[in-house]
């Protein structure tokens, strides 16, 4: 195994832990809908909050994980229409609206090439988010961007919910960063 991939509700600290002080590089990877809401990790649904989709990053780099999988960005083939009917997964009565679609289909509105949906620039916000926190720690800050992240990312079923905070919080590391210089 070149990269271990736990779905989030399957993460384990103590695992990540081990598998990184082995030398080992740990991702992590959501799909559908899993756990209990309000007991689980964000959601990644159309219909669900736009920080859902920004906080994996900040839970990513707390536990030391480089990378995330998703299993599709374009998957339409499931719904007539992207834009009336987002049900883009269905499992028996289950339906999933927006799962791995987050680029829509311009031309069905009148547009040439493809639309980014806001929960793909809120995933880009989040890695931007990810290598602030990076710099910091590489400009020798490391205590300050792991307090930063554990204020906002608790835990991968605690986290804080309010994107003030989050705002806050990232325009703090970018004073931070940019003091160091």
């Amino acid at each position: 195994i070149d990269i271990w991939v736990p779905l989030w509700t399957m993460l384990d600290e103590d695992a990540i832990a081990e598998r990184l002080r082995a030398g080992e590089e740990v991702w992590s990877y959501t799909a559908l809908t899993q756990g209990l809401r309000g007991r689980d990790t964000p959601y990644w649904q159309l219909d669900c909050p736009l920080l859902e989709f920004r906080i994996p990053m900040w839970m990513n780099w707390r536990d030391g994980l480089t990378g995330m999988l998703y299993w599709s960005l374009v998957w339409w083939s499931v719904t007539p229409d992207m834009w009336t009917d987002p049900g883009t997964y269905r499992v028996g009565d289950d339906i999933y609206n927006g799962d791995g679609a987050f680029i829509y289909p311009g031309v069905d509105a009148g547009i040439d090439g493809p639309v980014v949906s806001m929960r793909l620039k809120q995933i880009r916000e989040g890695f931007e988010d990810y290598e602030y926190l990076k710099i910091l720690t590489d400009r020798g800050d490391r205590k300050f961007a792991e307090e930063a992240a554990r204020a906002i990312a608790r835990g991968w079923t605690d986290w804080h919910a309010d994107p003030t905070a989050l705002y806050r919080a990232r325009e703090t590391i970018a004073q931070r960063i940019a003091s160091s210089r």
